[in-house]
């Protein structure tokens, strides 16, 4: 068996732990957008974090709703769904790897990985 054998199997391997990863990263960020927009329901009423930070002091609101209100404000992105595009970039890049690798023709094979 040639090394771009290995070289595509490898690949492959990757490719499908990475999927996995892929999979809950999906789940964990559109949890993450849920409760962005019901921070950003709530975070209508308030004109700024100083204005949340009373309401969370009074109990009107609970320290996640607090925290979730200053990412608001603080314009921080949804880090599940920034982990995940990076994720789906990786697992581009290496499919193209693998079709590249397909597509070499055989006796050019033990060439390319040496």
């Amino acid at each position: 068996m040639s090394n771009c054998v290995y070289e595509i199997e490898w690949r492959e391997l990757l490719v499908k732990r990475l999927k996995t990863a892929q999979t809950v990263l999906k789940r964990d960020a559109a949890k993450e957008e849920k409760q962005r927009t019901e921070a950003k329901q709530l975070a209508v009423g308030y004109g700024n974090y100083e204005e949340a930070h009373e309401a969370y002091g009074w109990g009107y609101i609970t320290q996640k709703q607090l925290d979730t209100i200053q990412a608001l404000f603080d314009n921080r992105e949804n880090q599940s769904r920034s982990a995940l595009q990076r994720i789906m970039r990786i697992i581009g890049e290496v499919q193209g790897e693998i079709n590249m690798l397909k597509n070499v023709p055989d006796y050019r094979r033990e060439f390319l990985t040496k």
